[in-house]
């Protein structure tokens, strides 16, 4: 009961809480409740979700390649014979293409500002899964061993495009002339095409081979030295490092890894 000379104040009258949204702290003085529904800071992201998403960028990416992981661990643990070659090709194949629209997602969910560079970068990764269907079609399928064959067009089609791709990318992070990183990626070049011309061209050149056979295999060593050049000019030369920078780099290491 209240008094009605104001002898006493009326008692406060709490509203029930809605049942269809959850209490949140009092934001007010001591005693009072606050049953007003509000939206988390940062829109519904926490400073511990932020930092992943500063560092991480693009969630699409560790998917994509938690997604590549497991099938190249059903490649591997699919035993090879006549009936599982082409189950295998097609899980191999699939991954060398699956690049090609991984990276155009990426070119128009992250909008760069030189795209062309990128661009070329997945002409070449299509240009490669090509050559990798053509090739593991004809060795495992038809059982032709013709060296070089069809499959090596694409192969050594697939150079130009990436190394002008890097050489664009290199010229869109660093516009000016860096010398000193210039000099590093010469030196190490210049070390690489040694090693590379003792073990690898010199014994070709003086193989007992056809004319054509001969050029084809010292094609591959030569782009391949083109290639590690520029990622050596890439990997030294100045600029950004977001995570697309060391997925190319990683990439550029197990192809070069891959042929030597």
């Amino acid at each position: 009961m209240c008094s009605a000379a104001g002898d006493s104040p009326d008692p406060v009258q709490l509203q029930l809480p809605d049942q269809r949204r959850p209490l949140v702290p009092p934001s007010g003085p001591p005693g009072a409740v606050d049953v007003v529904a509000r939206p988390p800071p940062h829109g519904g992201k926490g400073p511990m979700n932020n930092t992943l998403r500063r560092t991480v960028g693009d969630p699409a990416w560790p998917v994509y390649l938690v997604c590549c992981a497991l099938v190249v661990l059903g490649y591997f643990a699919t035993p090879a014979n006549d009936a599982t070659n082409p189950f295998r090709i097609v899980l191999y194949c699939g991954i060398s293409a699956s690049a090609v629209p991984a990276l155009l997602y990426g070119i128009k969910r992250h909008r760069p500002r030189s795209a062309l560079p990128w661009v070329l970068l997945a002409a070449s990764q299509l240009v490669y899964a090509l050559a990798d269907t053509s090739f593991y079609t004809a060795h495992y399928l038809l059982h032709i061993e013709t060296f070089p064959f069809v499959a090596d067009l694409f192969y050594l089609g697939h150079y130009p495009l990436i190394v002008t791709g890097l050489l664009l990318l290199i010229n869109a992070r660093t516009p000016r002339r860096d010398l000193p990183s210039l000099l590093d990626a010469s030196v190490l070049g210049v070390v690489g095409a040694l090693l590379s011309w003792l073990y690898l061209i010199e014994p070709r050149v003086h193989a007992d081979a056809p004319g054509l056979t001969t050029a084809a295999s010292v094609a591959y060593p030569v782009l391949d030295l083109a290639l590690l050049a520029v990622g050596l000019r890439l990997l030294l030369g100045p600029g950004p490092r977001p995570p697309a920078f060391f997925l190319l780099v990683a990439n550029l290491v197990a192809f070069l890894a891959a042929d030597s």
